[in-house]
C-alpha cells in the first residue's frame, strides 16, 4: 500500500472515530437527563433520541436458565445522524456502525460492508436505552 493511501486511511479512520465520539457524548448527555430528577427532562431526552431514530426493529428471543424459559424482547434502534457516514445501530448492550461501499451508486442492495466497528455502551447510555425501551413497551401495551 502506498504511503499516501495509508495516510488517507488513517485520516478517514480518525474522522469516523471523532464523529462516533460526538454521538456517544450526545447519548451520554441524554442519559444524564434520563437519570435526572425531573420528569420533563426524562421525556425530553427520550423524545430527542426517538427524533433521531429512523427505524426500530423488535425481535423476540427466549432466555433459558435454571428452571425458566422466559421470552425477552430486544429492540435495535437505528440512528441516522447528519455528520455520520452510515446509520448507527444501538441495542441495550452495544453500538455498531458499518462502513459500506456501494458497487453501483444507483443500487443500494449492492452495498458491501467494508468495515464494522462495535462499542460497549457506557452506563449512562444504557440507562437511556432502557428508558426508551420501557417507554416504547408502555406505548405498545396501550394499543388495542
Amino acid at each position: 500500500m502506498s504511503r499516501g493511501l495509508e495516510e488517507l486511511l488513517k485520516e478517514r479512520k480518525k474522522e469516523v472515530y471523532e464523529r462516533v465520539k460526538r454521538c456517544i457524548d450526545w447519548l451520554i448527555e441524554l442519559g444524564n437527563k434520563v437519570e435526572s430528577d425531573t420528569e420533563g427532562e426524562r421525556k425530553q431526552a427520550i423524545s430527542e433520541f426517538l427524533g433521531k431514530t429512523f427505524m426500530i426493529s423488535k425481535e423476540q428471543h427466549y432466555c433459558h436458565g435454571l428452571g425458566f424459559h422466559e421470552p425477552i424482547t430486544l429492540y435495535t434502534f437505528y440512528l441516522d445522524l447528519p455528520d455520520l457516514l452510515s446509520p448507527i445501530q444501538i441495542t441495550p448492550y452495544s453500538m455498531r456502525i458499518n462502513i459500506c461501499h456501494l458497487e453501483d451508486e444507483e443500487v443500494v442492495e449492492e452495498a458491501r460492508v467494508v468495515c464494522e466497528w462495535e462499542w460497549e455502551l457506557p452506563p449512562k447510555v444504557r440507562a437511556l436505552i432502557i428508558a426508551v425501551t420501557k417507554y416504547i413497551s408502555m406505548l405498545e401495551e396501550q394499543l388495542p
